[in-house]
C-alpha cells in the first residue's frame, strides 16, 4: 500500500494530468492523511494487537457523556461487531464466538446501566412528587407532535404536491386506438401550440358548468387556469393504415367470427425534459369489449372490406378530461364527470364522449379519420351535441416536486408511508417497552 501510494501520487497521477500532486489541495490533503494512518499503523504492527481485552474505551467511565457516546458508537452499522470479532480472533480465550458476543453484550449493557444510574444521581429527580404542568405539556406535547407528524407526514406532503410542488405542464399528448392487437386504426399527438393551457375566461366558464356540485368547484378550486391544458388532437391519424393484405383479410374474418375482440384508446401525456424536476409519463388506456354480432364490429369489417363507406359511431370511447400527476395513471376525473351521470348507479365510463371513426383513402393510401361528439354538457340548460374534427382533451396538471425530493417520494405514497410509521413505529416501540429486559 505504501509504495502503491509514492508511485501513484509522485508518477502515475501526473503523468495523466500533466500537474504535480503538490499543486493540488486535496491530494496534499490525502497525503497528509496517509502519511499519519501509515505511521499509527507502523505503531500498531511494531507494539502488536493486545493479548487481553482491555473493555471499550467508551465504557470505561460512567458518566452522561459516556452514556451519549456509547449510543452513538453503537449507530455505526458493524462497528460493534467488528470489534468484538477482531477481539475473539487475535486474543487467546476458551469461548466461543457466540460467547464472546454475548460477553460483550452483557458488559456494555452493564455499563450503560451504571451510567443511567449516575445521570440519576447526578440530576436526581425527587420520588412520589407530582409532575409539573410545564414538563407534561411541554415534553408530552413534544412528544405527541412528533408521533402525529411521522403518521400524517407522508399524507402531507403528497396532498401538497400542488402547493409545494414545480408547475410543469406537459407539451406532448398521444392518442391511439387499435383493435385486437392489429395494426392501429389512429394514431395522432398534439404538440406546441395544439396543447396549451387555458386562459382565464376558459377556465371561468369551465367552473362555472359545473356550478351546481360543490364536489367539482372544491376540486377545481385546487387548480388555476394555468394548471389546466387543452389538447386539441388532430382527427385524422398522422400515419397512413399499412395493414398487409393478409392480416387485413384474417382482421375482416376475426370481427365478422367468434372471436373475444375489444377496441382499445391509449393516451399519453409527456413533459418538456428537465433534469431538475422528477416526473415520468403519464398515460392510461380504455378498453371497449366487443362480443360476437356486434354492430360495431360488422360495421368495421364492411368498412375494412370496402363494401362501405359508413361512418361508425363508438359509443363512451373518448376521455373528456384526465388527471396528469408527476407519472403513472392518468386517470379520468372522476369528480366533474360524475356530474354528467344520469344515474347515481351508472359506470363512470358511461358518461365518456361518443367517437365517430372513418376509413379514408387518397391514390391507394388509407387513413382513419377520428371525431369526437361533443354533448355540450350543461347541468340546467339542455344543448344538442356536436361533432367536432378533432379530439379535445382537458388534462388537470399536477405540479412535481424537485429532484431533491426523490429520496422521499421516489417510491410513491404506499412506500414513503410503510417506511416511515413501520421504521420509526419499531424504534418508539423498542423504546418504551424494552425497559422489561434491562430490569
Amino acid at each position: 500500500m505504501v509504495i502503491f501510494v509514492h508511485v501513484w501520487l509522485f508518477f502515475l497521477l501526473p503523468a495523466a494530468t500533466d500537474r504535480m500532486f503538490v499543486s493540488s489541495f486535496p491530494c496534499k490533503l490525502f497525503y497528509f492523511t496517509k502519511v499519519v494512518y501509515f505511521l499509527i499503523s507502523a505503531k500498531q504492527i511494531q507494539a502488536g494487537y493486545p493479548k487481553r481485552s482491555l473493555g471499550n474505551i467508551i465504557t470505561n467511565s460512567y458518566t452522561l457523556l459516556n452514556w451519549i457516546l456509547y449510543k452513538v458508537f453503537m449507530l455505526i452499522p458493524f462497528l460493534f461487531e467488528l470489534r468484538a470479532l477482531m477481539d475473539w480472533m487475535w486474543m487467546d480465550t476458551a469461548l466461543g464466538v457466540g460467547d464472546w458476543f454475548m460477553l460483550n453484550d452483557i458488559y456494555s449493557h452493564v455499563s450503560m446501566i451504571k451510567c443511567e444510574r449516575n445521570i440519576e444521581e447526578d440530576y436526581p429527580s425527587p420520588k412520589g412528587v407530582k409532575k409539573r404542568p410545564i414538563l407534561k405539556y411541554g415534553l408530552g406535547g413534544i412528544l405527541l407532535t412528533a408521533i402525529i407528524l411521522v403518521i400524517w407526514f407522508p399524507l402531507v406532503i403528497f396532498s401538497m404536491a400542488n402547493t409545494v410542488g414545480t408547475r410543469s405542464l406537459p407539451v406532448e399528448c398521444t392518442c391511439k386506438l387499435t383493435i385486437a392487437g392489429f395494426e392501429p386504426l389512429f394514431k395522432s399527438t398534439a404538440q406546441l401550440s395544439d396543447i396549451r393551457e387555458l386562459t382565464y375566461e376558459e377556465y371561468d366558464a369551465f367552473q362555472y358548468t359545473y356550478r351546481t356540485s360543490k364536489q367539482a368547484q372544491a376540486y377545481m378550486a385546487d387548480y388555476t387556469n394555468l394548471d389546466v391544458v387543452q389538447a386539441n388532437i388532430n382527427g385524422n391519424s398522422s400515419s397512413r393504415w399499412s395493414i398487409s393484405p393478409p392480416s387485413r383479410t384474417a382482421l375482416i374474418q376475426d370481427l365478422r367470427g367468434h372471436q373475444r375482440m375489444s377496441l382499445k384508446f391509449e393516451w399519453y401525456f409527456k413533459r418538456a425534459p428537465d433534469e431538475n424536476l422528477q416526473f415520468g409519463t403519464a398515460e392510461d388506456f380504455r378498453v371497449i369489449d366487443l362480443e360476437p354480432g356486434h354492430s360495431i364490429r360488422l360495421d368495421l369489417a364492411a368498412v375494412i372490406a370496402g363494401e362501405s363507406k359508413k361512418q361508425i359511431r363508438i359509443p363512451n370511447l373518448l376521455i373528456p378530461m384526465v388527471e396528469v400527476p408527476g407519472e403513472g395513471k392518468s386517470d379520468h376525473v372522476h369528480a366533474l364527470l360524475s356530474v354528467h351521470l344520469k344515474n347515481e348507479e351508472d359506470p363512470i365510463e358511461s358518461t365518456f364522449y361518443d367517437a365517430v371513426l372513418q376509413l379514408d383513402s387518397m391514390d391507394g393510401i388509407e387513413w382513419w379519420k377520428l371525431r369526437m361528439v361533443d354533448p355540450q354538457f350543461d347541468p340546467m340548460i339542455p344543448k344538442e351535441e356536436i361533432i367536432l374534427d378533432n379530439v379535445i382533451i382537458y388534462a388537470f396538471v399536477d405540479k412535481v416536486f424537485p429532484v431533491t425530493f426523490s429520496i422521499i417520494t421516489g417510491g410513491g405514497i404506499l412506500s414513503l408511508y410503510l417506511s416511515m410509521v413501520l421504521v420509526f413505529g419499531r424504534l418508539m416501540r423498542n423504546i418504551v417497552t424494552g425497559s422489561m429486559q434491562v430490569l
